[in-house]
């Protein structure tokens, strides 16, 4: 088993040149390149790694891959102790927004596998990876045969749309690969808000429910010491419209933030939460660490 920092990091590196084997095409790295990747796997080969971890750059990587007329990403964090310990890597499926319940039921599929199959260690990477592009199809297929609209008496049932806001407290928000997802997906979900880095740290997006409940989802999915949600709270939109005003348009209306903001700090971040009149939420979220920030 692998002991070291050096050790693990060079394990990581030789599980996951297996998947560059298999997918060079569609690999890629959030934080570094292919190009390093490969350097860093050859120099793992000749015991020759950078001694400072400052050197060696996180290996969380993703795969695009082809489904029809569209892309799923599949995105892999690995625990700090892969691949030693009982944590198994952390999965997410970004998918189209009409494939998001088939890519949670996904998954959840993949981790139920992997904890019944006990792949936590040395050669489950692969694995894990093969199993989720073997069943993509027929998870997607399956969402494909439901999603056809539900009607009575010859009518299509017209969806419930519900604007819902989520308020997140984090003990810290330090990792930069956590940093990067914190904002890439508030922006793929068109979700606005406010968020602050650090310790502790707190999240508040807003926009469609079933978006919200897809980056709570996601987030959920990575490794926290602390996440709690601290508020949620759901106002249904009346449709049809009488004036003709689109979905995304009543959204918009209900919205408090124009867009999702970074806080530097806890007087910005309370300032903020004041200023659109959430000036309640700030105890909510952080109890008297909030309260006792200066202005």
């Amino acid at each position: 088993m692998a002991s070291s920092s050096l050790e693990k990091y060079t394990a990581k590196l030789n599980e996951i040149y297996v998947i560059y084997t298999m997918y060079e095409d569609e690999l890629q790295f959030p934080l570094t390149s292919k190009e390093r990747f490969t350097e860093l796997f050859e120099l793992a080969q000749a015991g020759e790694l950078p001694a400072s971890a400052d050197e060696r750059p996180f290996l969380d990587f993703c795969l695009k891959l082809p489904f029809k007329s569209t892309t799923v990403q599949l995105e892999c964090s690995l625990p700090s102790n892969f691949p030693d310990g009982e944590d198994p890597p952390s999965f997410n499926l970004n998918t189209p927004k009409n494939y998001q319940n088939c890519g949670k039921a996904l998954i959840k599929e993949l981790h139920k596998y992997l904890v019944d199959n006990s792949l936590f260690g040395e050669g489950s990477l692969s694995d894990a990876v093969q199993w989720v592009v073997n069943e993509i199809p027929t998870f997607l297929e399956k969402e494909d045969a439901e999603c056809s609209p539900q009607t009575e008496g010859g009518k299509k049932k017209q969806k419930e749309t519900v604007f819902a806001s989520l308020a997140l407290y984090m003990h810290h928000i330090y990792n930069k690969q956590k940093k990067i997802d914190i904002k890439a997906w508030a922006r793929e979900l068109n979700l606005s808000g406010m968020y602050k880095y650090g310790k502790p740290g707190s999240v508040y997006v807003e926009g469609d429910k079933e978006d919200v409940d897809e980056y709570l989802y996601r987030l959920k999915n990575l490794q926290w010491k602390t996440l709690i949600v601290k508020d949620f709270t759901t106002q249904n939109i009346q449709l049809p419209d009488a004036s003709g005003r689109t979905v995304p348009q009543l959204i918009n209306e209900k919205r408090l933030f124009p867009q999702f903001e970074e806080a530097v700090d806890f007087s910005a971040y309370i300032a903020g939460l004041k200023r659109v009149g959430l000036g309640d939420l700030c105890a909510t979220i952080l109890g008297t660490q909030m309260t006792e920030a200066k202005d």
